[in-house]
This record gives C-alpha cells, structure tokens and sequence, in this order.
C-alpha cells in the first residue's frame, strides 16, 4: 500500500480522495479516527467481562468454539458492512468490538498474571485510545 498522499490509504483510493476537497477529506478523516476511539468502549466492557468468564466450556470442544467465535465475528463483520450508512451499522461494530474484546479475555488472564498486568494491559489499551483521539484532532 504506497501513498503519495501524507495519509496511509491504499492506493486505489488516491485519485477518490484527490477528488474531494480537503475539507471533505479531513471531515472524513475525523469521523472516521473518531469511530475508532468510540469503539473501545465496547471493547474494553468486553474485555472486563471476557476477564472474568470461565472459558473451561472451550476445553471440551475447542475446535467447535474456535468455529462459532470465527463465524460470529465473520458474521458481525457483513452485518456491520451491509448497514454501514445507518445507526444499525454503528450498533452492529459496537457489537463486534465488545465481542472482539470478550474473545480477549483469557489472554487477557493470561496476561494478568504477570506482577506489572494490569499496567501492561492498561498501558495498551490507554496508547491506543490516545492514537486514535489524536489522529482524530490532527484532522481540524
């Protein structure tokens, strides 16, 4: 994916986003670096609940889960596609990302066993945000 463009954006989309004026373009850019750092509210709900799910039911059939987790995302990820133009489509990522973040969970467990975890994941989960609410801002 070459840019000449400041903006990491796939190539195809160069010539459309030439197209649009720079107001527009900035304006998409803002909502759409906005929709990313709202999404980690459903994500990090997700998370606090998939932490403290017993996930054992896994250990029985772990293939069967793996399959049904893969065809759930798989599934929120057309759904979230198809109504992207209307509020059912913001819902449907918002459920996504709070299923994304359950499915973290025991690598969350994991993670919180270390003696600095909680910094570890909180340190991440804080970076990401502020990346996201600063791409966000450059776009004034």
């Amino acid at each position: 994916m070459q840019s000449d463009s400041k903006y990491a954006v796939p190539v195809f989309l160069i010539p459309v986003l030439k197209a649009l004026s720079p107001s527009i373009h900035n304006k998409v850019l803002r909502n759409t670096y906005l929709m990313r750092a709202l999404t980690m509210i459903p994500t990090i709900a997700g998370s606090a609940i998939g932490v403290n799910t017993d996930f054992s039911f896994l250990a029985q059939s772990p293939i069967m889960g793996s399959h049904i987790m893969l065809a759930a995302m798989i599934g929120l990820m057309f759904a979230a596609s198809a109504t992207r133009n209307s509020i059912g489509g913001v819902i449907l990522l918002s459920l996504f990302t709070f299923v994304a973040g359950w499915w973290l969970g025991p690598l969350l467990q994991y993670a919180l066993q270390f003696n600095n975890g909680t910094q570890l994941i909180g340190l991440a989960a804080a970076g990401t945000g502020i990346i996201f609410l600063h791409w966000q801002a450059r776009q004034r």
